[in-house]
């Protein structure tokens, strides 16, 4: 979990070494596809997927070689995952924690980096199509600031969303084609209020998603919606007598089809559902192993949804649900670690049902698919 700043079912599958878009559709499954990892690096791992077509697909997120935090980004050209070199800012900490992708030549990574000692500040990065280059964000001055999500309108309407002052106050930046700006976001609480998740609907119509912690009731989801014009908080649930909601991502099928995913203290992971007029809890599959986390959702249709995460203490079992249109259920997920399984991101290939979902199994990168 990204809470601060920087800081299923057991299936045993074969990787896929064919295309996963030629899997027949009438056996359907989860399916781990091979991802290389960094050599020498004590451990990679993913944190975001975006796609922009069955053969152009991203994936980001870190590795650690050695003791130092490099970004990691990976393409999936429809054969296989190679990395792709991205930039370091600081010589310490690198991390992307979303990804983007607008057209083949226009794809945005998210994060943060730091140098030893000194506060961490937003990370922007852009493929133009040949390489990664940083593009300049703004940062609140002598604090730490971290984005840790990125959705995409068009070419000069993205949008990124984080934290500022580890995790105070919630925080939201534009790029217009030109340049990255900060956009004012309510903070509900001064002790802690962070987004983790964000998705765009329409220029008017973008979702936001988080927590704020407040003494009497510790932590609470939070939801934030962008009109056109500002940006404000909407009332969302909560799970009743937990302790700790969190919020993680958010998918959208329409301006009345929201779902929004995280995970709390206790080990229950919140589903909500924005109708169009408000946010509802959908009960979701019982889990009572400490640490179960929904760390992403992506909506295909209004009867076919994922979500996906990590399922015990330490997640040594990765976790998948599907909506059906009536429930939620969980179905068989590949976790080939032994010690830890966990997805953090998911992504729609679009025109198509096909999902992709990333993270990281004892200490490198993760994939998986669905047809």
């Amino acid at each position: 979990r990204q809470i601060l700043l920087l800081a299923g079912l057991f299936l045993k599958v074969s990787f896929v070494s064919a295309a996963p878009a030629n899997v027949s559709k009438a056996g359907c499954q989860w399916q781990l596809v091979h991802s290389p990892n960094v050599k020498g690096g004590a451990g990679n791992e993913f944190r975001a997927t975006s796609a922009i077509s069955a053969n152009d697909v991203w994936a980001v997120g870190d590795n650690t070689n050695p003791g130092i935090l490099h970004t990691l980004t990976e393409h999936w050209d429809g054969n296989s995952w190679k990395i792709v070199p991205s930039r370091h800012p600081s010589g310490t900490g690198n991390i992307f924690y979303g990804v983007a992708a607008v057209s083949t030549n226009d794809v945005w990574a998210v994060g943060s980096y730091g140098a030893s000692k000194q506060p961490s500040s937003t990370l922007v990065e852009h493929w133009d199509g040949t390489q990664w280059s940083v593009v300049p964000s703004p940062n609140i001055a002598n604090v730490n600031n971290i984005l840790t999500a990125v959705t995409a309108v068009s070419s000069n309407n993205i949008w990124a969303v984080g934290n500022y002052q580890n995790g105070s106050f919630t925080l939201i930046e534009h790029w217009d084609g030109i340049q990255w700006s900060i956009v004012p976001s309510p903070s509900p609480s001064n002790i802690n209020s962070a987004l983790y998740g964000v998705t765009a609907i329409s220029a008017n119509d973008i979702w936001a998603v988080g927590y704020s912690f407040f003494f009497k009731s510790n932590e609470q989801t939070l939801t934030e919606h962008w009109n056109g014009t500002q940006w404000s908080v909407v009332s969302s649930p909560n799970i009743p007598h937990v302790l700790g909601n969190f919020l993680d991502s958010v998918s959208a099928v329409s301006s009345n089809d929201v779902w929004a995913t995280g995970s709390t203290v206790e080990g229950q992971a919140p589903i909500l559902h924005w109708n169009g007029t408000r946010w509802t809890l959908v009960p979701g599959p019982n889990f009572k192993q400490i640490g179960s986390l929904l760390n992403a959702v992506v909506a295909v249709s209004s009867n076919d949804v994922w979500a996906t995460g990590g399922l015990g203490r330490l997640s040594q079992q990765s976790l998948i649900e599907h909506w059906t249109g009536t429930q939620w259920k969980q179905v068989s997920s590949p976790s080939p670690g032994t010690n830890e399984n966990q997805f953090f991101g998911a992504a729609l290939v679009p025109g198509t049902t096909q999902v992709w979902t990333v993270g990281v199994a004892d200490g490198e990168t993760l994939t998986a698919f669905h047809c």
